[in-house]
């Protein structure tokens, strides 16, 4: 299997000879220093289309970005873009196969929500320290499960059981979805008391959506279109978020969105949550959103942080420390998203550099770190690649820690992360696992459909958008050389 994908990529990058450049916003208030003391190009907030800039204006050496762009595509990227000054400066070979494909951000999904949270604080409609009992219905969950705060939720602190067989279930990937994830949610039992240990998890990103759902009276989805989305240049056709069948949206995943999209986001984050001239965020809440938490400072508000000296993520047969910076050749004021199977969204304040890439993970190497889904942590493909990428940087030195070393995580936190077999069947809600008063259809009698009639007509229309998009004339630039 891996030898067929390669010789596709292979084929695909002979093919795609282009090398498109766009623009960006230059954001205000960013987050760190300003970066070298040169006269370089600054793009405005982009509108339907990013200004264009080539990289010796934004003191890029064109050479050197060209072999890290190649690099990442080796590493079985579909999509790499690069951003400074606001400007985009350089896609890969493969983005003209790529650009307009909505990619499943997987866990970018969860910074989302986070990003959500944070709209609905600036708004004043709710906030971090919130227990979701404010907002949800009269009798949804016990006094435990309503005490738990939108902080927690979204920190992986809230201490609920995490297990993969019953989270990770094939159910919960696919449009028909799992039944009610919110009720899922409320009926998962603890394991310790809240604010004790990072545990990443799924479904309290769902319960938190609910609940700003339920504290901004609209559907989730409509709002962050209205909210978010919208203000920073996304269109509501660019982009589909599956729902459970109860029509929950899935808040630890399944947010589908083009490249282009993502970098926008990575943008706002940019500028602590300021887009031409407009607070959407408050700035407080953005600086804390990609810092890390007393439990694990490598994990912010839904957001990894690579200034952490060290940091827990999951693989098996659990819970890991590792002693480095997740990503150890990169600047340390660096903080991204991290999407599962290789979906990105840096962010580097000190460079004012924005880069997104999605694809399948680079790091599937013989005798990496990264034999197993460990999210979080970086092999050597990533190691490498931004190596790579620091040496096309010409206005200021970044340091480089040198080769790829292979360090192993320390202290292995064995955990039950796979569950036994009722557990398993428990997320189509069959046998003694099943979620209280639901079954494989349906919860209190009733056999849910909405979400799986939302997720058909979104994914449709973003599909169509796609295919439109695709026949349009692209606005490009000289091929870095």
């Amino acid at each position: 299997m891996r030898s067929l994908r390669s010789v596709g990529m292979i084929v695909a990058v002979v093919v795609a000879m282009a090398v498109p450049w766009g623009g960006g916003n230059d954001p205000a208030g960013a987050v760190g220093t300003t970066p070298g003391s040169g006269a370089f190009t600054r793009c405005g907030h982009p509108a339907a289309t990013w200004p264009v800039a080539k990289p010796a204006d934004v003191a890029l050496d064109p050479t050197a970005l060209q072999e890290a762009l190649d690099f990442a595509t080796s590493r079985s990227a579909e999509s790499v873009r690069v951003y400074r000054f606001g400007c985009l400066i350089a896609t890969s070979r493969l983005d003209p196969l790529f650009e307009q494909k909505a990619r499943h951000g997987w866990s970018l999904t969860k910074g989302v929500v986070s990003l959500l949270v944070g709209r609905a604080q600036t708004l004043g409609l709710l906030a971090l320290d919130d227990p979701v009992d404010k907002y949800l219905p009269q009798g949804m969950g016990d006094a435990a499960h309503r005490a738990l705060t939108f902080r927690q939720l979204i920190t992986s602190t809230h201490g609920l059981r995490m297990h993969w067989g019953r989270e990770g279930n094939m159910a919960t990937w696919v449009p028909v979805g799992a039944v009610d994830q919110v009720r899922e949610a409320l009926a998962t039992p603890f394991t310790r008391p809240p604010d004790k240990e990072w545990e990443y998890h799924q479904w309290g990103y769902t319960l938190a959506a609910y609940a700003v759902q339920q504290a901004v009276g609209r559907d989730v989805q409509d709002w962050a279109q209205e909210q978010l989305f919208g203000p920073i240049g996304i269109p509501r056709n660019h982009w589909y978020w599956y729902r459970d069948r109860a029509g929950n949206t899935e808040g630890a995943y399944h947010i589908f969105m083009r490249p282009e999209d993502y970098a926008r986001i990575g943008h706002l984050m940019l500028g602590e949550g300021a887009w031409d001239g407009r607070q959407l965020i408050d700035e407080a809440y953005m600086r804390e959103a990609v810092r890390g938490i007393p439990l694990n400072p490598g994990f912010g508000l839904a957001v990894w942080d690579n200034s952490a000296d060290w940091f827990i993520t999951w693989g098996m047969p659990g819970r890991h420390i590792v002693r480095r910076p997740p990503i150890p050749s990169a600047p340390r004021d660096m903080f991204f998203g991290y999407g599962w199977r290789g979906q990105h969204i840096f962010v580097i304040p000190s460079l004012q550099m924005v880069i997104v890439r999605t694809g399948e993970d680079m790091d599937r190497q013989p005798g990496d770190i990264e034999q197993f889904p460990f999210q979080g942590i970086q092999g050597e493909g990533y190691h490498e690649w931004f190596r790579l990428l620091m040496r096309a940087v010409t206005d200021q030195p970044v340091a480089d820690p040198g080769p790829w070393t292979n360090p192993t995580p320390e202290n292995v936190i064995t955990q039950d992360y796979w569950a036994p077999t009722d557990d398993g069947l428990g997320t189509h809600n069959i046998g003694p696992g099943a979620t209280p008063g639901c079954t494989a259809v349906g919860c209190d009698g009733k056999v849910y459909t909405e979400g799986l009639q939302r997720n058909l007509s979104d994914e449709g229309r973003a599909h169509q958008t796609s295919v439109t998009n695709a026949a349009q004339p692209r606005v490009s630039a000289e091929p870095v050389r």
